[in-house]
């Protein structure tokens, strides 16, 4: 009869989740931060330059950046609609399609790594204390995503094989 009771009662706590708390155990999963509605401030560091820009991403997959600083792009805007490029400054807009844009520049390499981490495509995670840190791969090279571990908050991007390191703030989710 002690024996049955043993069984019933592991039985129950593994079913109501007791006993199961701790620090131990399953891997810890992915945000799904990017793969909705967001917008912060970017201080972008790419190669020579230093950049401030808003980013927004209305719906998965559409991307906006607008430059802040340094004063001589202030107001230039990039918006990847997944099938084209629509460049905006001082009044003026073109479409362009982003096949004849090359890899390397800054805006496609973290659009990239934007996707790439909102798809889940070949992904690691590593679970810090406060951050989750994301390890994946582009075109442009090996990419590190961190992402505050409570609230999937983004907070910075690094690809150091382009030379390229973002920091984020003032990062909001959803509508």
């Amino acid at each position: 009869m002690k024996k049955v009771t043993g069984l019933l009662l592991a039985v129950v706590l593994l079913l109501t989740g007791c006993g199961g708390q701790g620090g131990g155990g399953a891997a810890p999963s992915q945000p799904d931060t990017l793969s909705s509605q967001f917008s912060c401030v970017a201080d972008i560091h790419y190669n020579e330059m230093d950049i401030k820009a808003n980013v927004v991403s209305p719906s998965p997959g559409l991307y906006t950046i607008e430059v802040l600083e340094p004063a001589s792009l202030k107001g230039l805007k990039v918006e990847w609609t997944g099938q084209q490029i629509q460049l905006g400054y001082l009044g003026l807009s073109v479409g362009i399609d982003p096949a004849t844009l090359p890899d390397s520049l800054f805006g496609s390499i973290l659009i990239d790594v934007f996707n790439k981490t909102a798809a889940k495509d070949g992904m690691s995670i590593e679970a810090g204390e406060n951050e989750l840190i994301l390890r994946g791969k582009t075109d442009a090279g090996d990419f590190t995503v961190s992402m505050d571990r409570q609230t999937g908050a983004l907070k910075q991007v690094s690809v150091p094989s382009a030379g390229l390191e973002a920091q984020f703030s003032e990062f909001t989710k959803g509508g």
